[in-house]
């Protein structure tokens, strides 16, 4: 979600990810409880499009965020440093006083991501500057410890689970650290060129997303997502999106365009489309009234598609109106948004 270069496929899949997390916001608005529904008080199929979603659209972010995180800058410690003040700004300054008003709002903060974001990139930064200080081998060895850490939060973050509650740290999320690793690494050693514009590598990709989307979200078995395993279904989601947008599309559709769009202000819609989130209770008792008929799944499905995609439009809409109204004011965008004033036209 930082300032980079644009590229447009990659600008595309931060566009999806946003719209697959606003649509999941929207469904999950349409219980009283979703959490006793995603735990299997209610059938599968009455959450299997929020499971579907979830199961891989934080790691698609995360990849794509962790993509730019050290392009373009030096090695001195002043660049990583101004690196890390401008996060401070498009990340923590917004956390702090848009989180304010939402939490006068609704009574809580509700942007885990963007400071969960900056300690990843804090942590690859400075560890980055240290690694490039070795001669010759730095990369190699920047890679490595990144792996070995991603490693390590697979196999023992279900251990650190009791402490998830730390002052400013969410251990929780700490595993989304290898997607974020993932797109260091893509950029390292430019693995998107070199691998994932492979038509081989499409085909495998799309046979274990399907495969494992069928087993763990509409078959209901379990893999633990702080695994090893449990990183094989986002992985193989972000290397397939990743060739559909580069390769597959044509990049000129108006849909297409709609989503680069988005995507280029991702950060923004996340954390303004919080504020325009509503209850839809009549659509969640006319979901579970109508799941177990005999196309049951099916209506459920359609029905959750179309209203979630519709509100997330019109909901996306208004961060682009209210974003307008917010840079009128320099200091004003800076604070709410984490951006100098721009215009934003709808």
């Amino acid at each position: 979600m930082g300032n980079h270069s644009r590229i447009d496929y990659i600008d595309s899949m931060k566009g999806l990810a946003i719209l697959l997390m606003v649509m999941g916001h929207v469904i999950a608005w349409q219980f009283p409880n979703p959490v006793a529904m995603l735990n299997d008080d209610g059938p599968r199929s009455t959450m299997f499009l929020f499971r579907f979603i979830y199961s891989f659209h934080m790691p698609l972010l995360m990849f794509c965020s962790g993509l730019f995180v050290i392009r373009g800058i030096g090695i001195s410690l002043r660049d990583v440093g101004m690196s890390i003040w401008k996060r401070v700004q498009s990340l923590i300054l917004p956390s702090i006083f848009t989180g304010g008003l939402l939490w006068l709002q609704r009574g809580n903060f509700g942007y885990w991501f963007l400071w969960t974001l900056f300690q990843f990139i804090v942590i690859s930064l400075l560890l980055y500057y240290v690694c490039e200080r070795i001669p010759k081998y730095g990369k190699h060895v920047y890679v490595t410890i990144l792996c070995f850490i991603s490693l390590g939060t697979m196999l023992f973050l279900p251990k650190l689970m009791p402490f998830e509650r730390l002052p400013l740290i969410d251990i929780g999320h700490l595993r989304f650290f290898p997607y974020f690793c993932f797109g260091i690494i893509c950029n390292q050693y430019k693995l998107i060129e070199k691998v994932m514009s492979k038509n081989w590598v499409y085909t495998i990709s799309l046979l274990i997303f399907g495969f494992l989307t069928y087993w763990i979200t509409i078959e209901g078995n379990h893999i633990p997502k702080q695994s090893v395993t449990g990183c094989v279904l986002p992985i193989s989601a972000i290397v397939l999106l990743i060739y559909l947008f580069k390769e597959g599309l044509s990049g000129a559709s108006k849909a297409e365009l709609w989503l680069q769009k988005l995507g280029k202000h991702s950060l923004e819609v996340y954390i303004l489309h919080l504020f325009f989130l509503f209850p839809m209770y009549r659509v969640g008792e006319y979901v579970q009234e109508h799941v177990n008929n005999v196309v049951g799944g099916q209506l459920v499905f359609f029905v959750q598609t179309i209203t979630s995609l519709i509100v997330s439009v019109v909901i996306v809409y208004l961060c682009y109106l209210v974003m307008n109204i917010i840079n009128k004011s320099s200091l004003l965008s800076l604070l709410l948004l984490g951006r100098k004033s721009e215009k934003h036209a709808v």
